[in-house]
């Protein structure tokens, strides 16, 4: 068993447990969402400010 779900235990012979390679695979889907939604709006707030939609006194 692995109590920290890190998969940082050796495991020897086969068997059905295989250790995860990155602790935080489930959190990396999120993040890379996030800076696309983030590098998404960025780019959309520089389109509207050169075409003089946004009025950034």
């Amino acid at each position: 068993m692995d109590p920290n779900g890190f998969g940082s235990k050796q495991v020897h012979g086969p068997g059905p447990y295989v250790p995860h390679p990155r602790p935080y695979a489930h959190v990396i889907p999120a993040y890379a969402r996030f800076l696309m939604i983030t590098n998404h709006w960025q780019s959309y707030s520089t389109w509207q400010r050169s075409h003089g939609y946004v009025n950034t006194g």
